[in-house]
């Protein structure tokens, strides 16, 4: 599985939405770096052009030294052919974007997605094909392109939290009285359970209630126990099974009766 990191979008995949984007440049070529020593020796390796032939014009070498550079990166992923790369084609990418953002709302900022569609370029640089009308910049503003919707989409979603930044958290008289009822409740069950509880305990027998007294009063284990009531650890927890046992099934008829004689009552 693919591991991005925090604020790094998704890599542009067959599957994501191609959009219908104005691939041509418009306007003279932007003055670009010239390339140093080390990329040109790169781009002879795999025998591709450092300057323009005899008959080719600058906007069509630029285009393809673009893509050459691309794919040098993609087989040697050289630091330095990588800077040139976004040197030369990162103004283009941003004008485009901005070009993109001119009309739409939602507080994208544009140097933010070239930063991330670069970021997307230097960790997927596999998924680049070049052959045909595959070209670098058009597979680059077609990740930009996704890098934005994603942008544009999340700029338009309000997080819960961020809402209840507004909203006065202080409880209303509503809350609290709601509250101390449920508080009263609470109570009285409790009462409730102690009181079932105890007449429960006192239908036990003496060995059944200090066996119960020492493990869930005095918090002793069973090996203590044993020592206290003169018998083998297994027989303390039989005895310990049995009682708790007869405690459940004591209160549970109390109970039944209770709400049988409210029944009764009411009728």
């Amino acid at each position: 599985m693919r591991q991005t990191s925090p604020g790094q979008s998704e890599p542009f995949t067959p599957s994501s939405p191609a959009p219908v984007l104005p691939f041509t440049h418009a306007g003279p070529v932007p003055a670009v770096p010239k390339l140093d020593a080390e990329v040109c020796e790169a781009l002879h390796k795999l025998g591709r052009p450092s300057a323009p032939g005899p008959g080719v014009d600058a906007l069509t070498f630029e285009r393809q030294l673009q893509t050459d550079l691309m794919v040098v990166f993609q087989r040697t992923r050289s630091h330095a052919v990588f800077n040139v790369l976004h040197r030369r084609t990162s103004p283009l990418i941003l004008a485009w974007v901005k070009g993109l953002l001119k009309n739409r709302f939602g507080g994208a900022d544009p140097h933010e997605l070239v930063q991330d569609t670069f970021v997307n370029i230097y960790s997927y640089a596999d998924s680049f094909r070049e052959g045909g009308s595959h070209t670098f910049m058009g597979w680059a503003r077609t990740i930009a392109a996704n890098v934005m919707r994603r942008a544009l989409r999340r700029g338009r979603t309000v997080s819960i939290l961020e809402t209840d930044q507004h909203v006065d958290q202080r409880p209303g008289p509503t809350c609290l009285a709601q509250y101390s009822e449920e508080v009263e409740a609470v109570r009285q069950a409790w009462t409730l359970f102690l009181a079932l509880y105890l007449a429960a305990f006192q239908t036990l027998g003496p060995r059944d209630q200090k066996a119960l007294h020492l493990t869930e009063v005095e918090g002793k284990d069973y090996d203590e126990v044993a020592k206290e009531l003169g018998v083998g650890r297994r027989n303390v927890k039989m005895i310990m099974f049995r009682a708790r046992k007869r405690v459940q099934a004591s209160m549970r008829c109390q109970l039944m009766m209770a709400e049988y004689d409210s029944v009764r009552d009411a009728g």
